[in-house]
């Protein structure tokens, strides 16, 4: 390892180390009405367990016993089957019905199947690239097969779980060794919020899938040379198709490329390959959208009425239905209002730059208080079930759920820093979740867009049941 990638590797590893430390105090200042006092207690405790559980080899040793019993095939197996069954009951025990933006991304696919068009009426106009087109297009395909049908957003999630349990699986057992694979899928398979989202036509189950997948393929490209890198440009694209603000992601990957590949033409070669792909998948889009628009839109129109809500001075650090210049008025002009949207959300950064810092540490907190919000989707917006011990029972699963994994991340963190600070592929999985954050940190922010980092912070809270000698998974 040469010193570059050794500097770069520990930075990346501290400021990680930092962020987990942050979100010990978020999780119980965003989560608990209680006094900061209270908050710092819980930080404390947060921070405290997880300072024990790295020197304490009592949870290890449980687990030995437990991983010697279960490390067969089999286990994966029946794990997968009981994350599949516990998707499938919740859905049949609370049914939903769309709404919200669940509702229109359905809307939106059924129009596309009916019309051929892509469109979305706002504000009494007509917005052509408004929404990401990536998820309805994919719901467009179902409905074109099976007709507008309620169960296929079960469908589409319920095959984003196995997908993306297959990814982490194969990442795991080629990145870590094969006692975390079991951690990491038993996790996953328990995620409260994950089993609670299964009936929504929601993009976050298929956005997590693609991002993790880009990272999968990145795996296997390091090992197995540029055609997986290949495979990594075509899900890349498809994620920024799907979530827009992924569109900056190149620019992490590419670093890693380079600091972290022992041959720096192969690194340059795998970024080619990557960006090359990537762009070409995006690119019919962005033509279209050049065609209706006459302006250049490289995926969606919502990111500047987004940003500028996220930065002006009514900007909360969570949704907010408009900031304090109105921008309906460009509506008419749809590349305009977007171009607006990001003039006015800069202009207020530059005059207001200590209140952007500031709504920026907010930002952040709303981003990882808890994991849960799927859960409260289901219980209160569809079954009016808020408070009383039900909603309270299961969404305090989702919360304990989320504060277990982050603490398991912070124990992983001190207990095999060497491990962090050596393996490419873990700096590129601590840097997935840095992105994100990073990236709500500037835009609006709520606790749902942290559903595609999820899965990374499984594969990083199993780290903490490493081996020196790396196992595979054979």
């Amino acid at each position: 390892m040469n010193s570059l990638t050794k500097f770069f590797n520990h930075a990346v590893y501290y400021v990680f180390l930092l962020l987990c430390v942050l979100t010990y105090f978020y999780i119980p200042w965003r989560g608990l009405t209680v006094n900061i006092f209270t908050v710092v207690f819980f930080w404390s405790l947060l921070a405290g367990l997880a300072f024990v559980l790295s020197r304490c080899r009592l949870v290890e040793d449980i687990y030995s016993w437990f991983f010697s019993v279960g490390k067969g095939n089999w286990v994966i197996w029946g794990v997968l089957a009981v994350g599949l069954l516990l998707r499938i009951l919740w859905v049949l025990v609370f049914p939903v019905e769309q709404y919200s933006d669940f509702l229109a991304y359905w809307d939106t696919a059924v129009r596309l199947v009916e019309t051929g068009e892509y469109s979305t009426v706002m504000g009494g106009y007509t917005l052509v690239a408004w929404r990401s087109v990536g998820y309805p297009a994919l719901l467009s395909l179902f409905i074109l097969i099976f007709g507008p049908l309620k169960w296929i957003p079960v469908l589409v999630n319920i095959i984003a779980y196995l997908v993306s349990f297959y990814f982490l699986y194969d990442v795991c057992g080629r990145v870590l060794s094969r006692r975390c694979v079991l951690v990491a899928v038993i996790l996953f398979a328990l995620w409260p919020g994950s089993i609670a989202i299964t009936g929504f036509a929601a993009t976050e189950p298929i956005s997590a899938m693609l991002y993790f997948g880009v990272v999968w393929a990145a795996v296997r490209g390091f090992q197995s040379g540029w055609k997986f890198i290949a495979v990594a440009g075509v899900l890349l694209g498809l994620s920024i198709l799907v979530r827009p603000s992924l569109q900056l992601f190149f620019i992490p990957m590419a670093v890693v490329f380079i600091v972290c590949m022992k041959d720096f033409k192969e690194g340059i070669k795998n970024i080619i390959v990557l960006g090359v792909v990537a762009c070409a998948v995006v690119l019919p889009w962005t033509v279209r959208n050049y065609v209706q628009l006459n302006d250049f839109v490289l995926v969606s129109t919502n990111g500047g009425d987004n940003f500028y809500r996220a930065n002006n001075p009514l900007a909360t650090g969570g949704y907010i239905p408009k900031g304090e210049r109105d921008l309906s008025q460009y509506l008419s002009n749809e590349a305009q209002w977007n171009q607006k949207g990001m003039e006015f959300g800069f202009a207020w950064i530059k005059e207001n730059p200590i209140d952007f810092v500031k709504l920026g540490i907010i930002k952040q907190s709303i981003f990882l208080s808890n994991g849960a919000i799927p859960i409260e989707w289901t219980l209160k917006g569809q079954y009016g079930l808020d408070g009383g011990w039900f909603y309270k029972f299961f969404y305090g699963l989702g919360y304990l759920w989320w504060g277990v994994v982050w603490l398991l991340v912070g124990a992983a963190l001190l207990k095999r820093r060497d491990c962090f600070v050596s393996n490419g592929m873990l700096v590129l999985v601590m840097l997935c979740v840095m992105y994100l954050v990073a990236i709500h940190a500037v835009f609006e922010s709520q606790p749902r867009y942290n559903y595609p980092i999820v899965i990374f912070l499984v594969m990083l809270a199993s780290a903490f049941f490493n081996e020196n000698r790396r196992e595979t998974t054979g």
